[in-house]
């Protein structure tokens, strides 16, 4: 019973060391951000990769810094409250952990915020480069602002249009199955192999009739 309660205390006593390694460590790469009323701050926000919202909530998140905003009170040690711009439907207090001390010349009237969902950035089209119909349901592809062009997803365009009314759309758009639109321009896909095989038989025929008729 003694060995085993002293086998004990010494597990004990190497688990608290290597707390307090890891928490050393840790506290000298986080040292605390102190913020005065008047500073300027860039706020974190998660934002949702490009992917249909209204059918995937489960959609791969990222930080994005937005602003920057004013401190307009200190609560506390860690939590301070942020002069947000007029109808802004986000909480204005914040942990000092998700901002950034801004610095540079602050600008004359903050940046509106994103689209917000549950306090997540829902990211904005940027632009439709093409157009598909998708077993009768017209889609749009979409590049998003601030993500790269292999972002772009397939949006159905009434969902999108819903959800972005003020996005203008081209009128040009060709839903036209078998068809797609790029920079405003249509062009043909290959023709699939039904439709070769279809021509082919039809020029057999054809040849087969000219044959019996010589």
């Amino acid at each position: 019973m003694e060995e085993r309660a002293a086998f004990l205390d010494d597990i004990r006593y190497r688990l608290e060391q290597a707390q307090a390694v890891q928490k050393r460590v840790y506290d000298q790469h986080h040292r605390p951000v102190s913020f005065q009323v008047g500073d300027w701050a860039l706020l974190r926000l998660r934002q949702r990769a490009a992917a249909s919202l209204p059918r995937s909530t489960t959609g791969k998140l990222k930080p994005r810094y937005v602003g920057p905003y004013q401190v307009a009170e200190l609560i506390n040690e860690v939590a301070v409250r942020l002069q947000l711009p007029p109808g802004a439907r986000l909480h204005d207090v914040f942990h000092v952990g998700v901002l950034k001390k801004f610095v540079g010349t602050p600008p004359a009237v903050p940046p509106l915020l994103p689209p917000l969902l549950h306090s997540v950035v829902v990211p904005a089209p940027a632009r439709v480069t093409r157009a598909r119909l998708a077993r009768g349901v017209r889609q749009v592809l979409v590049e998003w602002q601030g993500e790269p062009p292999v972002s772009a997803t397939w949006e159905d365009l009434d969902d999108l249009r819903a959800r972005f009314p003020s996005f203008q759309l081209a009128d040009e758009l060709d839903f036209e199955a078998g068809r797609d639109v790029m920079c405003g321009r249509t062009y043909a896909r290959r023709k699939r192999a039904c439709d070769v095989r279809r021509a082919a038989e039809r020029a057999g025929q054809a040849l087969h009739g000219l044959a019996s008729s010589g």
